[in-house]
């Protein structure tokens, strides 16, 4: 079934789950298209907006804010003269995004209804679950050429050096590989792969991501190490050094907060006694629960 997921990445994390307790195989590709933005086709867009009802003076206006475009190019101190932009979308508009997404929404009804689509802004994916790879191979193929076709159609372009494919499975050692080709060049296969914020691993492993989480934290917090213990104690710390202080959990809480399993609150202030860091400590306060 052929579908736009609400909530892409949970949906993938149940398809992976139930591929793995079926003792099956959910090969999954990730594509991405090249400067999507600049590449947007403006009739495409309008047409689209027709096909919808929307007609009259709105209709007008979106044609306005989408022909009335050009750009001039400047190299050292000159400047060359004024072009027109035939094609794409300025982005920084709030009607950019919605504009995009009218345009390459109709990307989804290409799939066959064995494949299953998920498409977040620009970040499309197929997903199949099969034991069979030849099938596999094929069917991922197939629909490969007709998503590329659509794309191509449309003003779009995937980049085959970024696009990628992972086999998550609970089994170890592969059989045979599918080897899909986009315009020629051949996906790579790898053991993990980043979907919006998460790092999914093909053993549907959490570890990988988890580290790479405690990285990130572990940057936000050396924000204050240079700063001495002092500074921060005193009653009238310098401003610079007290907006730092103040700004200190909201830097480490959003990467904390790309897992989808974690709790509302992971700071608390630090115990007085025993050893514990001077700036706080990150806690699981759910128990023994995993973080992800």
């Amino acid at each position: 079934m052929v579908a736009v997921k609400p909530d892409p990445q949970r949906w993938l994390d149940a398809q992976i789950q139930n591929a793995i307790s079926n003792k099956s195989r959910l090969h999954s590709i990730f594509f991405d298209p090249e400067n999507d933005f600049a590449r947007v086709w403006k009739y495409h867009i309008c047409k689209t907006l027709q096909t919808t009802g929307l007609t009259g003076p709105l209709l007008l206006l979106i044609q306005s804010f989408l022909e009335e475009r050009s750009f001039i190019v400047r190299i050292g101190n000159h400047l060359l003269s004024i072009h027109s932009q035939d094609n794409g979308i300025s982005q920084g508009s709030p009607l950019s995004g919605k504009l995009f997404m009218l345009a390459i929404n109709d990307v989804v009804s290409t799939t066959p209804s064995m494949i299953k689509t998920i498409l977040f802004a620009d970040d499309l994916s197929i997903h199949l679950e099969t034991r069979n790879s030849k099938r596999a191979q094929r069917l991922l193929q197939e629909t490969t050429n007709l998503l590329c076709s659509w794309l191509c159609r449309y003003g779009f372009r995937i980049s085959p050096s970024k696009t990628q494919m992972v086999i998550f499975s609970g089994h170890r050692t592969q059989t045979k590989l599918p080897l899909i080709l986009v315009r020629g060049i051949p996906i790579p296969l790898l053991e993990s792969v980043k979907f919006l914020v998460l790092r999914f691993q093909s053993n549907h492993s959490w570890i990988l991501h988890i580290k790479i989480i405690k990285a990130k934290c572990y940057r936000a917090i050396n924000i204050l190490k240079s700063t001495p213990l002092q500074t921060l104690q005193s009653k009238n710390p310098p401003p610079l050094v007290s907006i730092t202080h103040q700004v200190h959990p909201r830097l480490r809480l959003p990467h904390l907060r790309s897992c989808p399993s974690l709790p509302t609150q992971f700071i608390r202030p630090s115990p007085k006694h025993g050893s514990s860091s001077r700036h706080g400590r990150i806690s699981n306060q759910s128990g023994n629960q995993p973080l992800c």
